[in-house]
């Protein structure tokens, strides 16, 4: 069974307002080597010798970010080692996929070829037909999914009907 359709199973329907997703996704820079100086000092876990990153270079390592509020669901991802039109986005029934691919290119390393994709599962609510995408000048991805307004039903009463058979009164 697809995951997408195994967690509304587990979930419910309204399964996106119980997922905690994370709204943040680190690491997101596409072949980027590390330098020693992103490394933190060894230290041993458990016997094993284990060096982590430093936090400086976590946060310069390129995010994707998700917001899902009540009026559009945003998606941000960090793309600055692709041009536009090595970028696409597209819409497979309720899932936002973005793929970006270049080939084998020079840069301050050597020479590089980068590939990648991403799916991100829309709310139910979302508007698929307006979805838009934009590039910043800085390498930024973002894609808007304006959600639906729920339409609120005029004010009105409710006949009270009474049934005569066995009142208390």
């Amino acid at each position: 069974m697809a995951l997408k359709a195994l967690i509304p199973a587990i979930i419910g329907k309204d399964w996106w307002e119980a997922w905690e997703y994370p709204p943040q996704i680190m690491d997101q820079n596409f072949a980027v080597p590390l330098l020693e100086e992103d490394l933190e000092s060894p230290r041993t876990h458990r016997k094993f010798l284990v060096r982590s990153r430093t936090q400086a270079c976590t946060d310069a390592s390129g995010k994707s970010e998700v917001k899902n509020d009540p009026k559009q669901f945003q998606i941000t991802l960090e793309v600055e080692q692709f041009k536009p039109d090595e970028l696409e986005v597209s819409i497979k029934g309720d899932c936002i996929i973005i793929f970006g691919s270049h080939g084998e290119r020079r840069d301050h390393q050597g020479f590089v070829a980068r590939e990648f994709s991403r799916s991100y599962i829309l709310p139910p609510n979302c508007k698929i037909d307006a979805v838009s995408a934009s590039l910043s000048a800085d390498g930024k991805l973002t894609i808007v999914a304006p959600k639906e307004t729920p339409v609120m039903p005029e004010n009105h009463n409710i006949e009270l009907i009474v049934e005569q058979d066995n009142m208390p009164y």
